[in-house]
């Protein structure tokens, strides 16, 4: 399986769709430095969300609820 490239998604900067990323606050695996880094390239507006006290897969509270209210809020 060869790696994915912006030539096959499209470089963030042609993204004009509002995006709202959601980061677990303890997350291990993926840091938050690397997703505010794609988030700052986005050519639309982007809002990041911290999911508190939860890892990669957030199941835990607080993180849970956050990310709840935060999917509710933008069905709006």
């Amino acid at each position: 399986m060869g790696r994915c490239s912006e030539a096959d998604h499209g470089a963030p900067e042609s993204t004009t769709t509002p995006v709202t990323l959601l980061h677990p606050g303890r997350d291990a695996w993926t840091p938050v430095e690397l997703s505010v880094r794609v988030l700052s390239r986005m050519g639309g507006p982007a809002e990041l969300v911290m999911l508190r006290e939860c890892g990669h897969f957030p199941i835990e509270e607080p993180g849970l609820s956050d990310l709840i209210t935060t999917v509710v809020d933008l069905a709006g």
